[in-house]
């Protein structure tokens, strides 16, 4: 076994051994009303540190508007010197954190302020996000109509006409609602961040009393665009779930919430690491969920442990990662990997 591979196998039992306790954490949840607060665009100061936060109107760091996890560093003045250009958003709005423009950290991070709404005597009109990066282009495609931030925010009761979205200037809010994140990504989730997705369950009607669809089905990732964090013999791994009595489902070719409905209805979900495997989260308490891991990471069980799913983690990596991204301003990250198809059988028999 190369040394690349020693670590991840190292780090891939190290995450499996966090507990329960550690993963899912009842910690305080503050909620504050600022008045005239400014909330600074994202800027990204180098491969592990970013900032851009709230503050009030007297320019001090509103803390728990930050966001938690992530494997960046936080890095926010407690005191504000005082912008050059800004823009106004009127009447009460809702701090929503970081917008990203992939399908992951959108469904998890993009509502884990949600669990507020339900603590407010008024609701805010509308939900002020910053953007991730300066480009909002993919932002703005998940946006569209049948986009599925587009549908998420509908099953929020906003569209996306009520989404103002802090880019490059600074916006000053006449009346802001802060609360805080109920996810630190990768690290721990509040009981709370469930509530969002059993009122979108709830609005489906998506009880499970009358499940339709495949009973087994395997979230497949070879249609993407791109090969980010791809498994490069997905097509091979799509076999042998087939033989196996799964069917294959490509999530991005449906309806948001026929994505939801086929999860709903699933006894078992299998599927390489990586954000259609977040989509269990709407899944029903005792799913079976089968992950192929290609890396540590404990979102998916933070989701597995949370919404009371039996959680099955392998480690199917065979041979070294592609790697992107080695220098400069940006992390190293997966590109391609290639599973262990013994091991993927193997999977696929034992837990199906």
């Amino acid at each position: 076994m190369s040394d690349s591979l020693s670590k991840d196998a190292s780090s891939h039992e190290k995450d499996l051994a966090v507990s329960q306790s550690e993963l899912v954490r009842d910690y305080g949840l503050p909620v504050t009303i600022e008045r005239e607060a400014i909330v600074l665009p994202i800027v990204r100061g180098g491969p592990r540190a970013i900032s851009g936060a709230v503050y009030d109107r007297n320019g001090k760091l509103v803390a728990h508007s930050q966001r938690i996890g992530g494997g960046r560093e936080e890095r926010n003045a407690d005191v504000l010197q005082g912008p050059a250009s800004t823009f106004r958003v009127e009447g009460r709005s809702l701090f929503g954190g970081i917008l990203f423009r992939n399908f992951g950290h959108t469904l998890l991070e993009g509502t884990s302020r949600f669990w507020s709404l339900a603590t407010l005597d008024r609701r805010p009109e509308r939900i002020v996000y910053q953007a991730s990066t300066p480009d909002v282009s993919d932002v703005l495609r998940n946006m569209r109509p049948d986009g599925y931030m587009s549908i998420m925010l509908k099953l929020a009761g906003y569209t996306t006409k009520d989404v103002v979205l802090v880019v490059d200037r600074p916006a000053v809010c006449d009346e802001l609602v802060v609360p805080q994140t109920a996810l630190a990504i990768s690290k721990f989730v509040h009981p709370r961040f469930g509530q969002y997705f059993d009122q979108v369950i709830e609005q489906l009607r998506l009880d499970g009393s009358d499940r339709t669809g495949p009973r087994r089905i395997y979230l497949s990732r070879s249609l993407l665009r791109g090969k980010k964090r791809r498994a490069e013999n997905e097509l091979e791994i799509e076999r042998l779930a087939i033989a196996a009595g799964f069917e294959v489902v490509h999530p991005q070719n449906l309806p948001f919430e026929k994505q939801i409905a086929v999860i709903r209805g699933a006894d078992v979900v299998a599927g390489c690491d990586g954000s259609a495997m977040h989509l269990t989260i709407f899944a029903r308490p005792g799913t079976r969920i089968v992950c192929f891991d290609s890396r540590a990471g404990t979102t998916q069980r933070m989701i597995e442990v949370l919404r009371h799913l039996e959680g099955v983690r392998i480690s199917a990596m065979s041979g070294v990662q592609k790697m992107v991204g080695a220098g400069g301003m940006q992390r190293k990250r997966i590109q391609t990997w290639t599973a262990d198809l013994d091991v993927v059988c193997k999977a696929f028999a034992d837990y199906r």
